[in-house]
């Protein structure tokens, strides 16, 4: 969540998905914000501890074959930690905003639609900064995995007059047709979150890491093939009792 010029940090790639980011430390630049350097010269009983401002800086991938660059900003504080008895060192920490291009809180399986991609990557770029919007950007990702599944948006009623049909019912009309009844359960964990980002609610950055683990999850189980035929083998070996044999192995 916080990084330090002096401490090695190793972020998602976002280029290659397989090296971690590490700080190029010739890169960070930062300064005070104007209200913090005007209560430094004027407030009294000021501390280093109540500095706070603004700071950017370049990552870099670690893996050879990539070496892609991305740029961050990020909220800077200053905190003191005791290294002897009446020895204190201070030193600055520093708070992501926003990273260009975003970094990837999990790897969005191959077959997953764009649009359920994009809206994806835009709750990615927005966590750092906005949980609110974060939160509804995956409820917008559900509202585009529904659309993929063929459930409607719009229904009519007896009279023939059209209704819009809302994100709880169609999470119920897809529960219907699932392979995998608990996904419903899952997509609605999902939709309450993402209806405080959308609604005006209370969410924090750990609410939002939750909402990202279940859709996670939710992607691998309908659009990861390996999730599919490790159960598939799973149920095979359960049924024989013993391990399955490749029909010609090469030694």
């Amino acid at each position: 969540r916080t990084f330090e010029k002096s401490s090695p940090v190793y972020l998602p790639c976002p280029y290659c998905n397989d090296g971690r980011l590490q700080l190029e430390k010739s890169s960070l630049n930062f300064g005070q914000t104007a209200m913090s350097l005007e209560e430094e010269e004027f407030r009294e009983g000021w501390h280093p501890e109540d500095t706070s401002g603004k700071s950017a800086c370049i990552f870099k991938c670690n893996n050879s074959n990539c070496k892609g660059t991305v740029a961050c900003c990020a909220h800077y504080s200053v905190e003191v930690q005791q290294t002897g008895e009446d020895e204190w060192e201070y030193f600055e920490v520093h708070a992501p905003r926003y990273f260009d291009p975003p970094l990837p809180v999990f790897r969005i399986p191959d077959d997953c639609p764009e649009l359920v991609r994009k809206d994806v990557k835009g709750a990615f770029a927005l966590h750092w900064s906005d949980p609110m919007s974060a939160a509804n950007r995956i409820r917008s990702a559900l509202e585009r995995l529904m659309d993929h599944a063929k459930i409607p948006r719009r229904r009519k009623d007896g009279k023939g007059s059209s209704y819009r049909l809302q994100l709880h019912n169609r999470i119920q009309e897809y529960g219907k047709k699932a392979k995998d009844k608990r996904l419903v359960s899952i997509m609605t964990a999902m939709k309450w979150i993402g209806n405080e980002g959308s609604h005006g609610g209370t969410l924090s950055r750990d609410d939002v890491f939750d909402a990202f683990d279940l859709l996670e999850h939710t992607l691998k189980q309908i659009f990861d093939d390996s999730t599919t035929s490790l159960v598939a083998l799973s149920k095979k070996i359960n049924r024989k009792k013993s391990i399955i044999k490749a029909s010609a192995v090469e030694l």
